[in-house]
């Protein structure tokens, strides 16, 4: 990694999304001297062929700035969305009333509009709303057929071409993951991308259909929290995923507003106490689409969920087809490195109740922390395969960072969704004291240790089996 163009240092991760602004090799390499760790290819759009493309850029991008850059895999879901419209937008008022059929080949008028959902009949009935664009427009079913629905206008506007709807306190019929899905999840899977992320999640049964077809693959499996449903059953989905997304979007249309920020913080908390990665995301920064500099409000947004404990937040179209993407990580990375500055909003992390929760597990994590900050250890260190231990001292929030060494690219990648790790690529080693000797080497000549100076490693003893931390010890390097 050339000299001049040093990564920025922070905890909290970040996510970018990468679109038409941002997909090329300048852009990508900027936004990883920003601070980006990880990329978002949305399955949403776009066909196979440009997805691939994406994937091999940023690999190449990665190897040119020397640092492991972690890709998620986003899923559509069933999406349910309106089908074309004829004669083009549609101008509703309130009162106005017009029929929505199953048919997503239909071409609407001004009487019917078709939807891409086929169960969507089923689904609804008289009373029930129905929102669009975001919740920009809103009706009600008046009456229904086995052909077609009746809907009133509540709140007008423009309907337009392939918008998103939403079925607020209805229980949704469609499978978790459509013929595309699966399609698109394979496909992922075999591009080699380190995380899959499963849309409109409702239940652990949803993440197990997903497993099945991840059998052989290490990338992780992240719970998109979108639907009423899945705030019920948050404990099963949580044991049954490798980390969650707070998807803020679908969530905020589904349920009212002013539930959203109390779910957040709540969906947080849960994430922190079993050890696993919460990603907060959607308009976190959304003026910057448009505009150089963020509001207020939303600086505060990301600070707050930077002090709740989130692993990483994830930006959009701030980056995929905004004006300042660039800009806009930069800003974000100053927003955290701003609120994790004092390290006052560590002490609640650090002294969270986890007793319920894996007690072996969370002492060896606890007792990591405890130690480098009781003897005031320049770092905390790990040497993994699976990258679990480094889990482990991310769960704790230490003051003191985290450095990761793992013989596998794959896990190094992964490890940049954990909040504080720094992950390092080293050879496959036998022996423990040449993977210190190692470890010392690289750190020492980037300036984070020097001779004299104690670490706390969390580890797996070396020949022990993945996923097995059940060694801790206090180094001085030499």
């Amino acid at each position: 990694m050339p000299e001049e163009r040093k990564l920025p240092l922070k905890r909290t991760k970040i996510i970018c999304t990468i679109g038409p602004a941002s997909a090329n090799r300048e852009t990508i390499l900027n936004l990883i001297y920003a601070g980006m760790d990880m990329c978002r290819m949305n399955f949403s759009h776009s066909t196979h062929e440009y997805h691939k493309e994406i994937y091999e850029l940023i690999r190449e991008c990665e190897q040119e700035a020397g640092v492991s850059i972690g890709i998620l895999a986003d899923l559509q879901g069933p999406k349910i969305r309106t089908g074309k419209l004829t004669h083009g937008p549609l101008e509703l008022k309130t009162g106005d009333q017009i029929y929505i059929n199953n048919r997503g080949d239909f071409l609407g008028t001004s009487e019917e509009v078709g939807c891409t959902y086929q169960y969507i009949l089923n689904d609804i009935d008289v009373g029930h709303k129905l929102l669009i664009d975001d919740g920009k427009l809103s009706f009600v079913v008046k009456s229904k057929t086995k052909e077609r629905a009746l809907l009133e206008t509540v709140i007008g506007g423009t309907l337009k071409d392939n918008k998103g709807i939403n079925l607020p306190g209805t229980p949704i019929s469609a499978p978790a993951l459509s013929e595309k899905d699966i399609e698109d999840l394979l496909f992922a899977l075999g591009l080699g991308v380190d995380y899959i992320a499963l849309s409109f999640v409702r239940r652990a049964a949803d993440l197990l259909q997903a497993r099945q077809f991840m059998k052989d693959s290490f990338a992780g499996l992240i719970a998109k929290i979108e639907r009423p449903e899945a705030i019920q059953n948050i404990d099963e989905i949580i044991d049954a995923c490798d980390g969650v997304m707070i998807a803020r979007g679908d969530l905020g249309v589904e349920l009212d507003t002013q539930f959203v920020p109390i779910i957040q913080k709540e969906m947080i908390t849960k994430l922190n106490q079993r050890g696993k990665p919460v990603i907060t995301a959607t308009q976190m920064l959304e003026t910057m689409i448009d505009n150089p500099r963020p509001t207020r409000a939303e600086a505060s947004d990301v600070a707050n969920a930077v002090m709740d404990g989130t692993d990483a937040v994830m930006l959009s179209g701030e980056t995929a087809s905004g004006k300042y993407p660039v800009e806009t990580v930069d800003v974000m990375t100053k927003i955290i490195q701003a609120a994790e500055e004092s390290h006052i909003h560590l002490i609640h992390l650090r002294q969270m109740d986890r007793t319920a929760f894996e007690v072996e597990r969370t002492a060896l994590g606890n007792a990591a922390e405890s130690i480098a900050r009781g003897i005031n250890a320049k770092a905390i260190i790990n040497f993994t395969r699976s990258g679990y231990s480094s889990l482990l001292s991310s769960e704790f929030r230490p003051i003191k960072p985290i450095y990761s060494f793992t013989p596998f690219l794959g896990t190094s990648r992964k490890m940049k969704l954990y909040w504080g790790v720094v992950p390092y690529v080293m050879p496959i080693m036998e022996k423990f004291p040449d993977m210190i000797a190692f470890m010392s080497k690289v750190l020492k000549s980037e300036g984070k240790l020097a001779t004299g100076d104690q670490v706390v490693i969390l580890s797996g003893a070396p020949g022990s089996v993945a996923q097995t931390v059940d060694f801790i010890q206090i180094h001085k390097i030499k």
